[in-house]
């Protein structure tokens, strides 16, 4: 075994708290640009895929749809997206981001970077070449896991 069982779970709890402190710095500078946390996830998707609908941007978020409903009530108030009927199933909702949720979503990227460089410059090469892989392993691993059913423990 690589780890003890301490240390396999120190390592876990780490990743939950660098993971809750990222989001909770990340969502400070979104606050001042007036969206939340998934808000910009939403945002996000839809500056690279449009006219998808709800369910899809669900799955895409990694949430269910009625956050996705939530989500997208309040970027629509905001005029960051627009929804629309989908011509071919007119009981399903396509959700289109506008000219301003697209100019919003740009105005974002600058401070997610310089973020991102200040929480990896704490890195080296060598350590973000290798850390990446091992965290992508974990989440695929995880995320296979739970589609297939197999996740349960119980």
């Amino acid at each position: 075994m690589l780890f003890n069982e301490k240390e396999l779970g120190y390592m876990i709890e780490l990743i939950w708290r660098i993971h809750f402190l990222s989001k909770k710095a990340f969502e400070l500078e979104l606050k001042k640009l007036d969206l939340t946390f998934p808000q910009f996830g939403a945002l996000k998707v839809l500056s690279y895929k449009e006219n998808i609908s709800q369910r899809e941007l669900a799955e895409i978020m990694e949430t269910d749809t009625t956050n996705v409903m939530v989500v997208c009530d309040s970027l629509e108030k905001k005029g960051l997206i627009k929804r629309k009927t989908n011509p071919g199933d007119r009981r399903v909702n396509l959700v289109v981001c506008t000219d301003e949720g697209k100019a919003r979503f740009k105005k974002v990227m600058p401070l997610l970077d310089e973020w991102a460089k200040r929480f990896v410059s704490l890195l080296d090469k060598r350590e973000i070449s290798s850390i990446v892989p091992i965290l992508e392993r974990m989440y695929n691993s995880i995320k296979k896991e739970i589609a297939d059913g197999t996740y349960d423990r119980n």
